[in-house]
């Protein structure tokens, strides 16, 4: 079946189920309160992320049967992040719970991507090999949980999730026209139109939020696809760092400030970059737009840059952050607030 046919089913499936929750959430305890950390004003269902998860892992499996190992592998293990999710949303799991089932599907993605790239360090030598496998496992765990983090207003979640997907892709297939007719690059596009049918409804204002059970799965899918286009030559560890400069920017910089001024780092906040401000703007769309407009503007023509040409990569990895690292302490991410937590 084509992609032509698959993206438009995804984007209905994941529409339709989410609509479905939005109705019924308060009968499975998906309603989020109102307290001194949400960035919401009225109570508001979510979980909506189960419409694209259950979109996407349908379609997933699909491919899977069509002998796409790889896919059997990502897809179960997104599911197991999501359904720890789900939990959480509903009952509030344990916190080392959840790091444990992170790192223990993190560190099976990696395990079974056999030809990643080592950059930087010696060839054959299984020390350092190791190394760099925990390297990339508390990337991939602090990757799925800053992205959760960032899923604080209304939309801006899926616009980046949306954004890197089809980034990714786009540079993907410049690089390798075949890259684009692969199981997995078709999921992927399934995965985007699951997004986008969610994202109808979480467009500010906000008629439902994704939830853990959606930030977590679309983090981990996103964390795939960018190792998967490395083990595949298509993309750079550099690409995926600058798409994702925003995010990483916003978050990191928020958490290493909140631990210097000796601040509760691990309790929930409102402190964030764009929490800061959707407050000072007043409308959660004005920040989207914007994050999607340094995205769009700014770093995917550096990562675009970066992929012609890797001679450039460092310089444009340098572009990416310097003025995003700036621009987070100037605003004042992860100061507190008179009167916000």
């Amino acid at each position: 079946m084509s992609w032509e046919i698959l993206v438009p089913c995804s984007f209905l499936l994941s529409w339709v189920l989410v609509y479905f929750l939005q109705r019924h959430a308060k009968r499975f305890g998906l309603i989020s309160s109102v307290n001194e950390r949400s960035s919401h004003i009225q109570p508001t269902p979510h979980g909506g992320g189960v419409g694209f998860v259950i979109s996407g892992s349908l379609i997933g499996f699909l491919f899977a049967m069509g002998g796409s190992s790889f896919l059997w592998i990502i897809v179960t293990l997104a599911l197991l992040i999501a359904t720890i999710g789900l939990f959480d949303d509903i009952y509030s799991s344990p916190a080392l719970l959840r790091l444990l089932i992170q790192i223990g599907v993190s560190f099976s993605l990696i395990l079974s991507l056999t030809n990643l790239p080592i950059t930087g360090l010696v060839e054959g030598a299984l020390y350092f090999k190791w190394l760099f496998i925990m390297a990339l496992v508390i990337a991939a765990v602090w990757w799925i949980n800053l992205f959760n983090f960032m899923d604080g207003i209304d939309g801006i979640a899926a616009m980046q999730a949306v954004f890197m997907l089809l980034s990714g892709l786009g540079l993907s297939y410049y690089v390798e026209l075949a890259s684009i007719d692969t199981q997995e690059s078709i999921w992927l596009l399934c995965v985007v139109g699951a997004t986008v049918g969610f994202a109808v409804h979480n467009w500010p204002p906000a008629r439902i939020f994704m939830g853990d059970v959606g930030s977590t799965w679309l983090a981990f899918v996103i964390f795939s696809f960018a190792l998967y286009s490395v083990e595949m030559g298509w993309l750079s560890y550099t690409v995926w760092l600058i798409l994702s400069a925003l995010f990483i920017t916003d978050a990191t910089v928020t958490l290493l400030r909140r631990m210097a001024l000796k601040m509760k780092w691990y309790k929930a906040h409102r402190s964030r970059m764009y929490q800061r401000l959707a407050r000072r703007w007043g409308k959660h769309s004005s920040v989207v737009i914007a994050y999607l407009a340094i995205n769009v503007i700014w770093l995917l023509p550096l990562a675009s840059i970066s992929t012609i040409n890797s001679e450039w990569a460092q310089v444009c990895l340098l572009a990416a952050y310097v003025p995003l690292v700036s621009f987070a302490v100037v605003l004042g991410a992860g100061r507190q607030e008179m009167g916000v937590q």
